[in-house]
């Protein structure tokens, strides 16, 4: 849940993937500690067999335009993949136990677009081809994690850790933005599939005032799943998005 200046990205690489755009898909960290990533691993069994998918469909709602988003998750061993299809975007990518992203495939199968991420060494190397131009970029974000899509700040979200920052990147490899997740006091929240407890996070850009731009998730306390997003996807002046989960399977 996230784009534009926060997210242009998604797709089907064969590996993993999560949804992400520019300044704040969901999209959309850093890191967690061993409490952390025991919390949010489904079971023993799924980490230590072949990968169980889980589903969850999120409705997003800009202005007066209504659409959802399914999103396909997966842990096993100490990997987890995201799978991510909303209208013509598509993505895949796949991360570490923490949430940190190795790699990411992103298509648009209207404009044809097809662009891979991949995290070397301090780099995001981006290869492909975006709105008929070739992408061959390099970015250096030096030991800051790179989160493709806000739903693996979940450790995060349910560890100790009380603030972390992280690099979203937009798949034209035009940008790489890092970002600051700050924890805030936890939240009842009635969604769709019910009240849950929740714990809120607030998004900013290091450097940007708050008040210029700023956007919010929230993570269900039982599990650090992303249940809700409100925000803008975009630059400062970009038209609000709110997110919300209303299924999963």
């Amino acid at each position: 849940m996230g784009e534009d200046t926060a997210r242009e990205e998604r797709n089907d690489a064969g590996v993993v993937a999560p949804p992400g755009s520019a300044i704040v898909r969901w999209g959309v960290p850093a890191l967690l500690c061993a409490a952390g990533i025991a919390a949010v691993r489904p079971s023993r069994a799924w980490a230590a067999g072949d990968p169980v998918w889980r589903t969850y469909t999120y409705r997003e709602t800009t202005r007066d335009i209504t659409t959802e988003a399914v999103y396909r998750w997966a842990w096993w061993g100490s990997s987890q993949s995201l799978r991510v299809t909303e209208g013509d975007n598509d993505f895949e990518c796949e991360a570490d136990a923490s949430g940190s992203t190795l790699r990411e495939h992103y298509r648009n199968t209207a404009r044809g677009d097809a662009v891979r991420i991949v995290r070397e060494g301090v780099d995001l190397v981006f290869k492909g081809r975006v709105r008929d131009e070739t992408v061959d970029i390099r970015r250096a974000v030096g030991d800051v994690p790179w989160k493709a899509s806000f739903f693996f700040l979940r450790a995060f979200a349910i560890g100790d850790a009380r603030e972390t920052e992280f690099y979203i990147a937009v798949p034209s490899g035009k940008l790489a933005s890092r970002m600051r997740a700050t924890k805030q006091p936890r939240e009842r929240l009635a969604l769709p599939i019910g009240s849950v407890d929740a714990v809120p996070v607030l998004l900013t850009a290091p450097g940007i005032p708050a008040f210029v731009w700023s956007s919010r998730c929230w993570y269900r306390t039982s599990d650090g799943l992303l249940v809700r997003f409100v925000g803008r996807r975009g630059p400062p002046g970009t038209p609000p998005t709110t997110s919300e989960l209303i299924r999963e399977e």
